[in-house]
């Protein structure tokens, strides 16, 4: 927007079906409803910013032809990334950005009664409430700290429990129990708070025994 402000031409290029990002695929429509980025998509289309789509950066087109064919280059390639958390069976597990995607576009059969969610930011929280919008009887949540520590907003765990979603605290998985290749159960231990860490935030310690 600001570079086509300035006169500049401007091509975006994205590797999903429709521009927007996270706004388009990983925030749940209950938040924020898909029409209203795609009427900005095309208020940014109608400034004459072209928006190349289903393209990725590395297969369909290598950074060095970008580099040839455009003065200057910005690569946002956002926040995509599946952190590692570490725990025995996580390749069974599902990244909770991808789940919203797979929500999203509509991937029947993907939720199962219970769902499991790990973290306690606002992705956790879109994800165990986009789970009971899909039909899973028993989301709920685990986090390895206290709920004073939680990154996500205080209406976000306050909206979760008013929905009947159980937040439970100081609980930390280690294991994803795997039948068949499919997880089954989740291993998890109880926590306790030690001393701060970089954070500022206490961190979280298995309880002995």
């Amino acid at each position: 927007f600001y570079l086509r402000k300035a006169g500049n031409q401007v091509t975006v290029y994205d590797s999903k079906e429709e521009a927007g990002g996270m706004l388009m695929y990983a925030i749940p429509p209950y938040r924020l409803p898909k029409d209203i980025v795609r009427k900005y998509i095309k208020a940014l289309e109608n400034m004459g910013i072209e928006f190349k789509l289903s393209t990725k950066i590395g297969e369909d087109i290598e950074p060095e032809e970008l580099e040839k064919q455009y003065d200057s280059v910005c690569y946002a390639t956002g926040a995509w990334k599946r952190p590692v958390v570490g725990i025995a069976g996580e390749e069974l597990t599902e990244f909770g950005l991808d789940f919203l995607v797979q929500v999203n576009k509509w991937m029947e059969g993907k939720v199962g009664s219970e769902v499991l969610v790990t973290g306690g930011g606002n992705v956790a929280m879109d994800a165990v409430r986009t789970a009971l919008r899909s039909g899973a009887k028993q989301p709920f949540i685990i986090y390895r700290r206290s709920e004073a520590e939680m990154p996500a907003s205080a209406e976000e765990i306050a909206e979760c429990r008013e929905e009947g979603i159980e937040v439970m605290t100081l609980v930390n998985p280690v294991r994803a129990v795997d039948t068949d290749g499919r997880v089954t159960a989740i291993e998890c231990i109880r926590m306790q708070l030690g001393e701060p860490d970089a954070s500022g935030r206490r961190r979280p310690e298995p309880i002995a025994g």
